[in-house]
């Protein structure tokens, strides 16, 4: 097997320049870095990840805690930061908590802090005792999505209720006058601003609010249609606090053959991919889901390997309306 000092000598540079290579220092010249790193191909040169760890206890190394793998928003949110890392020479370790409970999340925490890594990006639900232990033990971290409630804590989110308010506002300008509204669970922040944007929009021009909760899933927005079209039969208009139960209204409705949008019409909120494949296309507020996960990687790495300290802010990116099929009545 190849050794650094057979990279060193075919590169023609000293081994401390190779570590600095290897270990993504900015102080190497340009020209210098490709020239090893072309060296190390030739070779096939394998560097031992877990001697530099321990030597200068960085491992490149970011971990993501995300809720759930099978939404897509969370899918898509992952694939962009781990797309950003790679760009940055990190990889990204990634934890599912299954919306596990909060001793769950700080047993999650635990285990991650007692591993060498380099920085935590959060997307998951944090108690005030996970909150506490993050901020203790001074490791570089990021909430994405889902705002915790420290001051500490750096969050990267959205305009969640000014993108409610794009949704609702692009559906009374369609001459909707019975706007339902398919909440999330009550205890998340990005729900939250959602639905009280709903609120003051219906309570603003005087119309009746009818709100149901699900659980941000396809049957959860099923579930959520029967109960709305039982016992309210003259609404016009669906808004899903996520695009899974946008898509699950959508499906529910075409069961009882209700006519889209003609009848009812249907947005969403995330902007997920899947969105544009169902029939009709659906309506939705998208989120910058590849900023989101460069912002994430960039405020880290610009930290730990540059020292610039991460603003302790909720930094929330504004939103867009994409308008299809499932709000759009052909000819109008």
């Amino acid at each position: 097997m190849p050794t650094i000092k057979d990279v060193a000598q075919k590169a023609g540079v000293s081994v401390a320049t190779i570590s600095r290579v290897l270990n993504n220092n900015p102080h190497v010249r340009e020209e210098t870095r490709i020239k090893i790193l072309e060296v190390m191909r030739e070779l096939n040169y394998t560097p031992n990840s877990i001697a530099r760890t321990l030597s200068n206890q960085k491992s490149n190394t970011i971990a993501l805690l995300i809720p759930d793998i099978n939404n897509p928003f969370f899918y898509e949110l992952s694939s962009y930061i781990e797309q950003s890392a790679y760009e940055k020479g990190y990889s990204v370790l990634l934890y599912h908590t299954h919306g596990k409970k909060k001793d769950s999340i700080k047993q999650f925490l635990k285990t991650l802090y007692s591993s060498y890594i380099d920085g935590i990006i959060i997307a998951s639900n944090l108690d005030k005792e996970s909150e506490k232990l993050i901020i203790r033990k001074k490791l570089p971290v990021i909430a994405i999505d889902r705002a915790v409630t420290a001051k500490n804590i750096p969050t990267i989110g959205v305009q969640n209720y000014n993108g409610a308010k794009l949704a609702l506002d692009h559906l009374i300008n369609m001459g909707r006058k019975s706007i339902g509204f398919i909440s999330g669970p009550r205890q998340w922040s990005t729900t939250n601003g959602r639905y009280r944007a709903y609120k003051d929009v219906m309570g603003k021009l005087n119309m009746e609010v009818n709100v149901v909760y699900g659980d941000l899933s396809v049957n959860g927005g099923m579930e959520a249609i029967y109960e709305l079209t039982k016992n309210n039969y003259n609404i016009d208009a669906i808004f899903a606090a996520n695009d899974l139960m946008a898509i699950g209204a959508i499906k529910a409705l075409i069961k009882q053959k209700i006519k889209i949008p003609e009848e009812i019409a249907v947005v969403g909120f995330d902007g997920i991919s899947l969105s544009r494949i169902t029939e009709p296309e659906l309506t939705t507020i998208a989120q910058p889901i590849d900023r989101i996960g460069y912002l994430a990687i960039k405020r880290l790495v610009d930290f730990i390997e540059r020292g610039v300290e991460i603003p302790i802010i909720q930094e929330d990116l504004p939103m867009e309306l994409i308008i299809r099929n499932s709000t759009r009545i052909e000819g109008h």
